[in-house]
């Protein structure tokens, strides 16, 4: 109950703010503030209906040619607003652009408000919705899961033990993929955010099993990456740091190391765009010659 308060109170606090995002907050220009609000948003929803607002506002995004932080930022404004003003049936309206920041807000949202009981709704109007692409709007489900269990590692079990009971989920990329984001930066805390801290490169993951561990193994890089890229600005070294750190592993029987490049592959596409510099370049050097590189590269474009 002690817990369920206090997800209830930041999640008061944040709608005032409209973020959940790991990143820094963005600056917005003077004349950009009153669409980064969410209460313009929620009037604009009211007078011209939610899909219109929504309408509006990617025009207003790709317009003004954001960066995708920047993007991704606004996008979570509105998704924040389309729950408030429309409650959970408004999450078949959002759209996987921007990064799906729609889907993180208003799932974030909708399970903190309502608890596990529309947990399996809400991953049914995600298959209903998407179809083959449920998968991205059951990651954000994965993130309400775990901000509504805490960050502990035996919250993190109890969380898993909701995804594995819904149905038609992506062993990886779904409601899996939410909770070991959620759990290695804390996203819904918004300005208290932070990833999160332990000298196991490989916790939590020696102490699961069977697709937990999977998935586990492959959200590790992107929680590596975030540490190597404040101590070096050099994407060579952070990408075969990530890669010496999957071979490492006592244990990559099962396909755990082929999983961890996969992982790394995932996260190239980001340091990709930041260094101007090609994937397949930085799988190469996370594989170091390992013959592990086409792993990298599936994960790049799965």
């Amino acid at each position: 109950m002690r817990i369920k308060i206090i997800i209830l109170l930041i999640v008061a606090i944040l709608s005032v703010a409209g973020l959940f995002y790991v990143e820094s907050r963005q600056e917005f220009s003077v004349q950009e503030k009153n669409v980064a609000s969410e209460e313009y948003w929620r009037s604009q929803i009211g007078a011209r209906g939610a899909k219109n607002a929504y309408d509006d506002i990617t025009l207003f995004i790709n317009s003004n040619d954001f960066s995708k932080p920047k993007a991704h930022e606004l996008i979570h404004v509105f998704g924040g607003a389309l729950y408030e003003s429309e409650g959970t049936k408004g999450l078949s309206l959002c759209r996987i652009d921007f990064s799906y920041g729609c889907f993180h807000e208003f799932l974030g949202r909708a399970i903190a408000g309502h608890g596990l009981a529309v947990v399996g709704d809400l991953n049914r109007v995600c298959i209903d919705t998407l179809g083959g692409d449920a998968h991205f709007c059951q990651h954000g489900v994965g993130h309400g899961i775990q901000t509504y269990f805490g960050y502990k590692e035996g919250d993190l079990l109890e969380a898993l033990k909701v995804c594995e009971s819904l149905p038609e989920n992506d062993p990886i990329g779904g409601c899996r993929g939410g909770i070991f984001m959620e759990y290695n930066f804390r996203t819904m805390l918004g300005a208290e955010a932070h990833p999160r801290i332990s000298d196991d490169i490989f916790s939590p993951c020696s102490n699961l099993y069977g697709n937990d561990q999977l998935a586990c193994h492959y959200w590790l890089p992107d929680w590596w990456s975030r540490d190597l890229q404040e101590k070096d600005n050099d994407p060579e070294d952070i990408l075969r740091q990530m890669g010496a750190n999957c071979k490492s592993m006592s244990n990559g029987s099962g396909g755990l190391l082929e999983t961890c490049f996969m992982g790394i592959g995932n996260i190239a596409v980001t340091i990709s765009e930041k260094f101007n510099i090609g994937v397949s370049e930085l799988c190469t050097f996370a594989s170091a010659e390992s013959g592990l590189a086409e792993k990298c590269k599936i994960g790049a474009i799965r």
